[in-house]
Protein backbone atom coordinates (compact mmCIF):
# COMPACT_ATOMS: atom_id res chain seq x y z
CA UNK A 1 0.00 0.00 0.00
CA UNK A 2 1.04 3.52 -0.82
CA UNK A 3 2.02 5.37 2.13
CA UNK A 4 -0.50 7.94 3.19
CA UNK A 5 -3.14 6.01 0.86
CA UNK A 6 -6.42 4.64 1.88
CA UNK A 7 -6.66 1.13 1.02
CA UNK A 8 -9.79 2.10 -1.24
CA UNK A 9 -7.32 4.12 -3.09
CA UNK A 10 -4.40 1.69 -3.34
CA UNK A 11 -6.86 -1.10 -3.97
CA UNK A 12 -8.19 0.71 -7.62
CA UNK A 13 -4.57 1.67 -8.30
CA UNK A 14 -3.67 -1.70 -8.62
CA UNK A 15 -7.51 -2.90 -10.29
CA UNK A 16 -8.14 -4.72 -7.02
CA UNK A 17 -11.84 -5.35 -6.75
CA UNK A 18 -12.55 -3.62 -3.07
CA UNK A 19 -14.70 -6.39 -1.80
CA UNK A 20 -11.22 -8.80 -2.11
CA UNK A 21 -8.86 -6.09 -0.59
CA UNK A 22 -11.29 -5.66 2.28
CA UNK A 23 -11.41 -9.76 3.20
CA UNK A 24 -7.78 -9.75 2.14
CA UNK A 25 -7.64 -6.82 4.69
CA UNK A 26 -9.65 -8.70 7.53
CA UNK A 27 -7.85 -12.02 7.32
CA UNK A 28 -6.17 -12.92 10.99
CA UNK A 29 -2.55 -13.37 9.70
CA UNK A 30 -3.06 -9.83 8.41
CA UNK A 31 -4.90 -7.83 10.60
CA UNK A 32 -1.52 -9.56 13.03
CA UNK A 33 0.64 -8.19 10.94
CA UNK A 34 -0.87 -4.55 10.84
CA UNK A 35 -1.08 -4.51 14.35
CA UNK A 36 2.94 -5.47 14.59
CA UNK A 37 3.78 -2.98 11.69
CA UNK A 38 1.44 -0.14 13.75
CA UNK A 39 2.97 -0.88 16.81
CA UNK A 40 6.43 -0.63 15.32
CA UNK A 41 5.58 2.63 14.03
CA UNK A 42 4.29 4.32 17.19
CA UNK A 43 6.96 2.64 19.07
CA UNK A 44 9.20 4.77 17.01
CA UNK A 45 7.07 7.72 17.20
CA UNK A 46 7.30 7.82 20.79
CA UNK A 47 11.28 7.57 20.86
CA UNK A 48 10.61 11.37 19.49
CA UNK A 49 8.82 12.48 22.10
CA UNK A 50 11.75 13.32 24.70
CA UNK A 51 13.50 14.35 22.09
CA UNK A 52 10.55 17.16 20.77
CA UNK A 53 10.24 17.74 24.73
CA UNK A 54 13.84 18.75 25.77
CA UNK A 55 13.26 21.61 22.26
CA UNK A 56 10.37 22.76 24.07
CA UNK A 57 11.91 23.03 27.13
CA UNK A 58 14.18 25.27 26.00
CA UNK A 59 11.64 27.80 23.50
CA UNK A 60 11.06 31.48 23.74
CA UNK A 61 7.32 30.51 24.17
CA UNK A 62 7.12 30.50 28.24
CA UNK A 63 3.83 28.40 28.14
CA UNK A 64 5.11 25.72 25.38
CA UNK A 65 8.36 25.76 28.11
CA UNK A 66 6.24 25.08 30.96
CA UNK A 67 4.07 22.88 29.86
CA UNK A 68 6.72 20.41 28.51
CA UNK A 69 8.31 20.50 31.37
CA UNK A 70 5.58 19.15 33.29
CA UNK A 71 5.20 16.57 30.07
CA UNK A 72 8.75 15.54 31.05
CA UNK A 73 7.77 15.00 34.59
CA UNK A 74 4.38 12.96 33.83
CA UNK A 75 7.30 10.66 31.48
CA UNK A 76 9.42 10.11 34.45
CA UNK A 77 6.61 9.25 36.52
CA UNK A 78 4.92 6.78 34.55
CA UNK A 79 8.48 5.24 34.32
CA UNK A 80 8.78 4.24 37.72
CA UNK A 81 4.92 3.91 38.82
CA UNK A 82 3.85 0.51 39.55
CA UNK A 83 1.31 -0.88 37.10
CA UNK A 84 -2.09 -0.82 37.53
CA UNK A 85 -4.93 -2.89 36.31
CA UNK A 86 -8.56 -1.89 35.07
CA UNK A 87 -11.34 -4.51 35.85
CA UNK A 88 -14.56 -3.91 34.24
CA UNK A 89 -17.74 -5.68 35.10
CA UNK A 90 -21.25 -4.27 34.86
CA UNK A 91 -21.09 -0.52 34.47
CA UNK A 92 -18.22 -0.58 37.38
CA UNK A 93 -14.73 -0.02 37.05
CA UNK A 94 -12.46 -1.47 39.53
CA UNK A 95 -8.53 0.24 39.21
CA UNK A 96 -6.18 -1.72 41.60
CA UNK A 97 -2.78 -0.41 41.99
CA UNK A 98 -0.74 2.28 44.03
CA UNK A 99 -1.55 5.27 42.36
CA UNK A 100 -5.07 4.82 40.83
CA UNK A 101 -5.88 7.65 39.16
CA UNK A 102 -10.13 8.03 39.80
CA UNK A 103 -12.15 7.26 37.01
CA UNK A 104 -14.75 10.69 37.13
CA UNK A 105 -12.86 13.79 36.32
CA UNK A 106 -12.26 16.12 39.32
CA UNK A 107 -14.73 18.50 37.28
CA UNK A 108 -17.70 15.98 38.33
CA UNK A 109 -20.28 17.32 40.33
CA UNK A 110 -20.30 15.89 43.59
CA UNK A 111 -23.53 15.80 46.16
CA UNK A 112 -22.79 16.44 49.55
CA UNK A 113 -24.81 15.24 51.81
CA UNK A 114 -26.33 16.84 55.53
CA UNK A 115 -27.03 14.35 58.37
CA UNK A 116 -30.41 15.85 59.60
CA UNK A 117 -31.58 15.34 63.06
CA UNK A 118 -33.90 13.64 64.09
CA UNK A 119 -36.56 15.86 65.39
CA UNK A 120 -39.34 14.56 68.21
CA UNK A 121 -42.87 16.11 67.85
CA UNK A 122 -44.31 17.74 70.69
CA UNK A 123 -47.80 16.19 71.05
Amino acid sequence: MLEGETWQRAADSVGLNRQRAYRALHKPHVISYRREEKKKFLEALSMKVPHKLDELMSSDNAAAAVRACLAVEELAHESRAEPTRRIQTGGIVIVLGANAQRALPATTPTLELQRIEDEVADG
